[in-house]
């Protein structure tokens, strides 16, 4: 991880605790999400699977598969915290 990444997700992070906006918060929960390219590198990895007898055609549509759950774990987190910001506070 590159020393800006971490220095843009800890602003963010301040930000919102300074500010108490939950759109900064769903930003900063946004940014600290790490699974991101551990589950598309194994989508990529079970993309390039040779053919097999149950799999005739390959796997190279799992990679959309993978995308797919990231974009779900992104908008799923960032609509929790900012939903939990709305009804709490």
């Amino acid at each position: 991880m590159r020393w800006e990444l971490t220095v843009d997700r800890s602003c963010k992070g301040i930000c919102a605790w300074y500010t108490g906006s939950g759109a900064m918060l769903a930003e900063a929960i946004h940014s600290f999400v790490t699974v991101q390219p551990v589950s598309l590198a194994c989508g990529l990895r079970r993309a390039k699977r040779p053919v097999s007898a149950d799999h005739p055609l390959g796997y190279g549509k799992a990679i959309y598969f993978w995308s797919f759950i990231v974009a779900l774990m992104l908008f799923s987190m960032g609509a929790f915290f900012r939903f939990t910001r709305v009804y709490i506070s």
